[in-house]
């Protein structure tokens, strides 16, 4: 299995020419494509573990996933919070009610997953152990899919039709320099 690298987001490949990588919404578009290959890899594994037995490099891979999709859902969360949901809390409160329940139960998740994964390392394993973890791990799969599928078909239309009827471009704040 091929590690997964952590993502950087050189400024050149911000999909929305003009806006930079100062642009929240362009960052978040950014970091769906290195999210999906995470979830590819960590689908694949759990598929793997099913269909050939528990092996060391599967769990490995999905490991290495978890901890990567963890720090994906953080930043993906932080950038929502600031920049994003600010934007339609008064206008579509119903849409950010949404945005963080999907969220909340991704973070429970990933949570588990986390458990699981650390159990399993331990040595701390029970009769449902790899059950759980390929439960926890498909659930995860397809929460994170949703997720990003609901952010390009309603949040990012939303925020950009936002943008164009206050004719200024409200997602524009600046990036944090600090942190992750």
């Amino acid at each position: 299995m091929e590690p997964i690298a952590i993502y950087t987001i050189p400024a050149t490949e911000t999909p929305d020419a003009g806006n930079g990588q100062d642009n929240p919404l362009a960052v978040l578009v950014n970091l769906q494509p290195v999210a999906l290959g995470s979830v590819r890899n960590l689908d694949d594994a759990a598929r793997s573990i099913r269909e050939k037995g528990f092996t060391a490099a599967a769990f490995e891979s999905i490991a290495r996933a978890a901890s990567f999709l963890e720090e994906y859902l953080r930043k993906n969360e932080l950038l929502e919070e600031r920049h994003l949901l600010p934007v339609l809390v008064r206008t579509d409160p119903a849409e950010v009610k949404t945005i963080r329940e999907e969220r909340r139960v991704m973070r429970n998740l990933f949570a588990g997953l986390v458990t699981l994964v650390g159990e399993i390392e331990g040595g701390r394993i029970h009769g449902s152990s790899v059950a759980d973890l390929l439960r926890t791990a498909g659930e995860t799969v397809t929460r994170i899919r949703r997720h990003i599928i609901h952010q390009n078909d309603v949040l990012t239309p939303l925020i950009r039709r936002r943008r164009a009827h206050a004719g200024v471009d409200p997602v524009a704040n600046p990036m944090p320099t600090h942190g992750h």
